[in-house]
């Protein structure tokens, strides 16, 4: 443990972690105490790709690592400001804004998005089982809830049409297993089967995007492309259906 510790206060981004520290690290992982801690995660911030990337880390610290495409999936860049990315999707040209960090304050930035066809918002759901940061009485769940009700109802964006995906729903089953719904909302006391809380949560989220109507729903696990690939699939629909429908009324 001394030994990681120097290490750590040693260390930088972007360096490359040698063999024999791997190893030390990858045994230093699977420790029985180092296993306990994990397995209360929810109770302190841990990326969710940290087991990940732990359990291939004598792969990973191979001097000639190429990444593979499972890899670059489980890496996390953080936002700090809206971005904008152009790209085509079969023949269909598409410009997506992702908001990212800035979602906290969507009151400053939902008008510049006032010309958008098809919003999608993002829900994490092992946050039904991570205290808020601000107010530890609360889940994390009910601060994405509170964003979701401001996106879903805001004036700005009534016109669009709006996808909501559940991102995470392997993790969220396993999460299940240590920490109950019901924590998170009370309503889905009596629910335990997996398919059930998931139906819950997918209930409140609908229910606070009322008086809008028409909300497609999509459960995701963003590492399996062909998943992500089946509900992308479904946004095209939407905006074609948006662009036809538009063009109908003029």
């Amino acid at each position: 443990m001394r030994r990681f510790a120097t290490y750590g206060m040693k260390q930088t981004c972007g360096i490359r972690v040698s063999r024999p520290t791997a190893q030390l690290l990858h045994k230093f992982w699977l420790s029985e105490p180092i296993q306990q801690v994990y397995h209360e995660r929810y109770n302190f911030e841990l990326l969710d790709s940290a087991s990940y990337f732990l359990n291939q880390l004598e792969r990973i610290s191979d001097p000639n690592f190429i990444p593979e495409e499972l890899d670059i999936l489980y890496c996390r860049m953080p936002a700090s400001a809206a971005v904008t990315t152009s790209f085509s999707y079969g023949n269909v040209n598409l410009r997506i804004s992702s908001i990212g960090g800035q979602s906290s304050q969507c009151r400053k930035w939902m008008h510049m998005f006032d010309d958008v066809r098809v919003v999608i918002f993002m829900v994490d759901l092992t946050t039904y089982a991570r205290k808020h940061f601000a107010d530890k009485s609360k889940k994390e769940m009910h601060n994405v809830l509170r964003r979701f009700r401001e996106v879903a109802r805001s004036n700005f964006l009534w016109h669009a049409s709006m996808l909501l995906f559940f991102n995470k729903t392997d993790l969220f089953d396993e999460m299940l297993t240590m920490k109950p719904l019901s924590e998170c909302f009370p309503r889905c006391s009596g629910e335990k089967d997996v398919m059930a809380c998931r139906e819950c949560v997918r209930s409140v989220f609908i229910k606070a995007a009322e008086p809008r109507t028409s909300i497609v729903t999509h459960f995701t696990i963003a590492t399996q492309t062909h998943n992500i690939g089946f509900a992308f699939s479904s946004c095209i629909n939407m905006i074609l259906k948006h662009v036809i429908r538009n063009r109908t009324l003029l």
